[in-house]
């Protein structure tokens, strides 16, 4: 009787350990289909490394927003312009990576939809209403019955005009029917009432809230490929995206209403108005090195080697000396990235948000500079001399 009861202590207290949190705060998902079991799980983490090895791995890039509408405009940048201009970069790193196939919604010289999406919008615009209605009539019973609770955090957007609306959900219907593996959406970030360059920096990434049928393989991959950003730039402090990736029940890009049965993830890669996207001479290597890290997340994710290097800003040659005020510069930019890779950048007590990798030589980089110096013996200028730069080269040149 003292075993069996032993026994039976053992399972229960194993029972509740199964059940908790793991460390992304979720539940398991028998528990997370106990709150709801309206939404079959539609993709898995290992159907989607299945289709990979199967070499039928499709991803389909959405660059936000259109010629239409064309999102955010700051100091004359527009975000469909720069979406355009990543959604290129992100294409060929996938190509050469040999991830899989890989297609655009927007043609990514004119802009215009491809012809296959313009079609689709024009002919199928009955059913992709109707599509549209239905699930969110569905998904607003649910919400009324109980069967799916509201999230926990929402973070308000801004209200998709019904065009807008209509062409997201019929981008979800055209994946959903044509066997899409993974839908990224790639945008660029603004906020209401911001004056001058603003106060909020850094990306976020959106996610299906965990209630949905693809919640569970978007998030992982999500977070494949947010650990690689992070290495390049802040998670953003905007109030409500500091939780990154950010689950959601209703933006239209990742799922909402039930709309998209595999992966899908939304990055915001930055704000407009920050100093590396608005300085149109470092702008190019920048959107470079935000495809390298994305496209280097999605490969670590699915266990396929890499061939290309981790960093499209090194081996980098300097040819001449750097100090402080110097402001938009590819050398800097190459600078900041050695010493990210000295693991010096940023200095002692400061993070990427403080001192951000945008090709300005200020006090975090001249703090930075002391500390190479240091390390190599030199002598501590806080300055590029030319014997700092013969030792950056030394170890960071072709």
């Amino acid at each position: 009787m003292k075993r069996l009861l032993l026994g039976s202590l053992i399972l229960v207290v194993g029972a509740l350990i199964w059940l908790l949190p793991d460390e992304h705060g979720d539940y398991p998902l028998a528990i997370e289909h106990l709150t709801s079991q309206v939404f079959r799980e539609t993709v898995t983490p290992e159907s989607l490394r299945d289709r990979y090895a199967a070499k039928s791995f499709t991803i389909l890039l959405i660059p936000g927003h259109d010629r239409d509408y064309s999102g955010a405009i700051y100091g004359g940048l527009r975000e469909a312009d720069l979406t355009l201009a990543l959604a290129a970069k992100l294409k060929a790193d996938l190509e050469r990576s040999g991830i899989g196939r890989v297609i655009t919604t927007r043609d990514l010289v004119t802009g215009e939809y491809e012809p296959e999406f313009a079609t689709y919008f024009a002919e199928e615009r009955e059913e992709i209403n109707s599509f549209r209605s239905q699930l969110r009539n569905k998904f607003a019973s649910l919400l009324t019955t109980g069967e799916i609770t509201p999230p926990d955090q929402i973070v308000h957007h801004n209200f998709a005009p019904a065009e807008v609306a209509t062409r997201l959900y019929g981008i979800n219907r055209w994946a959903n029917d044509n066997g899409v593996d993974l839908t990224l959406h790639i945008h660029f970030n603004d906020y209401p009432g911001r004056r001058g360059a603003g106060k909020y920096n850094g990306f976020s990434i959106y996610i299906p809230e965990r209630q949905l049928p693809n919640a569970r393989a978007s998030r992982d991959l999500a977070l494949a490929v947010q650990r690689e950003l992070g290495l390049i730039a802040s998670i953003s402090n905007f109030p409500g995206e500091v939780g990154s990736p950010i689950e959601d029940q209703e933006l239209i890009a990742v799922g909402a209403n039930g709309s998209r049965l595999s992966a899908s993830f939304l990055v915001e890669y930055g704000y407009l108005a920050e100093a590396q996207f608005q300085n149109w001479v470092i702008r190019e290597p920048i959107l470079a090195e935000l495809s390298r890290r994305t496209v280097r997340g999605l490969a670590q994710y699915l266990g396929t080697p890499m061939p290309l290097p981790d960093t499209t800003l090194l081996p980098h040659t300097w040819f001449g000396p750097m100090q402080i005020g110097i402001k938009g510069s590819r050398e800097v930019l190459a600078l900041q990235t050695a010493l990210r890779r000295e693991s010096l950048y940023p200095p002692a007590g400061k993070d990427l948000r403080q001192c951000p990798i945008n090709g300005n030589f200020g006090p975090c980089v001249q703090a930075t500079v002391f500390n190479f110096q240091r390390k190599y013996g030199l002598p501590r200028t806080g300055f590029v001399d030319m014997i700092t730069l013969g030792q950056l080269n030394s170890r960071h040149s072709i």
